[in-house]
């Protein structure tokens, strides 16, 4: 039976978002749990170079495993977003279908991930040294080497880049949800990265707000389960390790690990899952799409799903 779509309010996005994940509890634990394995796996074999105290190939497998996570979480999202995107659509939605449509958008998910995070960080950075120097660069040519006015020149520049840090999370969240929804457009869309950052602004707009209270609860209950789930078994481990030191940090990586695995695994998904249905009611809204999915329904021979491919790429 086809998924009938219309406008939500905040709250029945929401618990459409609980409603997708119990009934399809196993089909969203898994496509977040298969990429986790490699991670798990790099994670256990770095437990073993920090029992053999090889320090140097830590620092080293710690770098390559933050990669590779950073990497299996973007897969775990694009596989996410395919099989919500399926399910809304009334087509047959798996794991090995979502990860078999995945590798086509992958790169771009990955390219839109890095931008994400990085262009607001950067040009945070490019800010706070602009106006650091603006300020630092003069009082150093007055101050003849007077550790009064270093001490002056010290105090201001750091005073200079708090305020710098707290004016860039305001602008950063604006831009982080204005393109809350991009990974969303270039998977079901096909679209360029640029463009699907655009193709989000337009979709976001008018409906920050909502987006960002959504996000909020999202990551909200993420880090609560999270925390609910590995505080008791790290306490248990904390206190093996008290009677045997020389095993602490192996131990505790251990477990550590294998938390992280769990939680990510049963938790990860709700937020991509609730980005997606947020996608799929912005077009509702501005563009009519379950009037699409409606007339692509009455035709001969049609089903729901072709809908899909009348969307706008404007």
């Amino acid at each position: 039976m086809a998924t009938v779509l219309r406008p939500l309010s905040t709250s029945e996005l929401l618990d459409r978002t609980f409603h997708l994940y119990r009934n399809h509890f196993l089909l969203f634990v898994g496509i977040a749990a298969m990429p986790q394995i490699l991670v798990l796996g790099l994670q256990l074999g770095d437990s073993a170079l920090l029992a053999t105290k090889l320090i140097d190939w830590v620092l080293i497998a710690t770098f390559v495993i933050a990669i590779v996570n950073w990497l299996a979480i973007e897969a775990s999202h694009a596989g996410t977003v395919i099989a919500v995107s399926n399910i809304q659509l009334d087509k047959p939605a798996g794991i090995g279908s979502a990860y078999s449509s995945t590798w086509r958008s992958l790169p771009r998910v990955i390219l839109i991930s890095f931008l994400f995070v990085f262009v607001p960080a950067i040009i945070a950075g490019l800010i706070a040294a602009v106006i650091i120097a603006a300020v630092a660069v003069p009082l150093a040519f007055l101050s003849h080497g007077s550790m009064g006015n270093l001490t002056m020149i010290r105090i201001i520049s750091g005073v200079a880049a708090l305020g710098v840090f707290l004016l860039v999370i305001p602008i950063g969240l604006r831009w982080w949800l204005a393109w809350a929804l991009a990974v969303p457009v270039t998977i079901d869309e096909g679209k360029g990265t640029l463009a699907s950052f655009r193709r989000s602004k337009e979709l976001t707009k008018g409906s920050k707000g909502r987006i960002f209270l959504i996000g909020l609860l999202m990551v909200g209950l993420t880090w609560l389960v999270s925390t609910f789930l590995q505080l008791p078994i790290l306490l248990v481990a904390g206190l093996r390790a008290v009677r045997d030191p020389m095993s602490a940090g192996p131990i505790l990586h251990v477990v550590q690990s294998a938390c992280g695995f769990v939680s990510i695994s049963l938790v990860g998904p709700l937020l991509t899952i609730a980005l997606t249905l947020v996608y799929y009611d912005q077009r509702v809204r501005k563009e009519g799409f379950d009037l699409q999915l409606m007339m692509a329904a009455l035709q001969p021979g049609s089903t729901p799903a072709a809908a899909a491919a009348a969307a706008p790429n404007s």
